[in-house]
């Protein structure tokens, strides 16, 4: 109540240079919302909704009552929490139901009792998280959630992180152990892939479930994912090695077929004669000549376009500026929720939220 009342207090002299700070800082906000609405909720709106919607209502508000347009502020804060709080269970309640129709569906058998459970459990972990550490202890464990999920080992990480470290070597002198290297494929035992018969050296083939929503949008549910790929050849101007398909990931192949037929989509990626990549592996001896395998103790064996690996290193320093300034903001946004505001005089004392003892 009296951080209401401070609150109130404080507003009650906005001037209109204030309202203008909060409408360019709504704009920051705006990102939140389009993202939470559209990823979490799977609403379809113009991108640019939320980027006047919410500068329009602070300055329209500070016209008709002044003190409004803070408190409209505080609530655009608010909301991108609670909606982001709300969207996650929604989404993972609903993928959750989704995943599990489509399993049974395909596989025509019951879903195992302990992917239930772990569904049920994680729902109850993202509840009991939130009441329990409170708000600034939930923003600091999804912040952390999504820190993880970014650099956690899995084959586009690793193979990512390595690719910017090791030094591409000639194919006719590669070192025994983990290597980078850069040539064209050529087929040894060629592959048919499922669409159209294709001849190949790997494929990716992908089936999905179409669902269509209250707003006549589509959604598409996995349920299919096989990657295939045999052992075939790769050379440079220096030389030829032998490449081991078996565990190869094939990562950004460019999409070679898709089309709907009835409730379900089909995509096909293939890897092709001829396509030049960047691949990460060991080089072992097999007795006769060399050949590329998976490096167990690092665990990669992944190979890329190099159109693609190309593309991403010249975006990588945008990608990192993007990720720190959402980071940025995130915290800005947690300070201006969370802090105890006071007014004593002329003075503007900002303190801790007593929450933040919970951490």
């Amino acid at each position: 109540m009296l951080l209401l009342c401070g609150m109130f207090e404080f507003f009650n002299e906005i001037e209109l240079y204030h309202a203008v700070f909060f409408a360019l800082f709504s704009m920051g906000l705006a990102i939140f919302h389009t993202v939470i609405l559209t990823a979490l909720f799977g609403l379809q709106f113009k991108s640019w909704l939320f980027f006047v919607l919410n500068p329009l209502l602070i300055l329209t508000s500070y016209f008709i009552y002044p003190p409004l347009s803070g408190f409209i502020f505080i609530f655009l804060v608010a909301s991108v929490f609670l909606l982001g709080l709300v969207g996650m269970i929604f989404r993972m309640i609903s993928d959750a139901v989704q995943n599990i129709k489509e399993k049974n569906s395909a596989k025509n058998k019951p879903t195992p009792w302990w992917q239930i459970v772990l569904g049920l459990a994680g729902g109850a972990i993202i509840f009991v998280s939130f009441i329990y550490v409170g708000v600034v202890g939930f923003f600091v464990l999804i912040i952390i959630i999504i820190v993880l999920s970014k650099i956690l080992p899995n084959s586009e990480n690793r193979f990512f992180r390595l690719q910017g470290i090791l030094p591409t070597a000639p194919i006719r002198s590669i070192p025994m152990g983990l290597i980078e290297v850069s040539g064209k494929v050529k087929y040894m035992e060629s592959l048919v892939a499922p669409m159209k018969s294709k001849r190949c050296a790997g494929y990716r083939y992908i089936v999905e479930k179409i669902s269509t929503d209250s707003d006549g949008d589509r959604r598409y549910t996995t349920i299919t994912d096989e990657m295939k790929c045999n052992q075939f050849i790769l050379y440079d101007e220096t030389g030829e090695v032998k490449v081991r398909g078996d565990g190869l990931d094939l990562l950004y192949l460019d999409m070679d077929e898709r089309y709907s037929s009835g409730s379900k989509r089909y995509t096909q990626y293939l890897l092709k004669e001829g396509d030049e990549v960047l691949l990460i592996g060991k080089v072992e001896n097999n007795g006769s000549d060399n050949i590329i395998t998976k490096e167990s103790l690092k665990k990669i064996f992944a190979l890329a376009p190099l159109a693609a690996v190309t593309k991403y290193n010249a975006y990588k320093p945008l990608l990192r500026s993007l990720a720190t300034m959402a980071v940025v903001l995130a915290c800005l946004i947690a300070f201006v929720l969370l802090a105890d505001i006071s007014v004593s005089g002329n003075t503007v004392v900002i303190g801790w939220n007593s929450r933040m003892n919970l951490l």
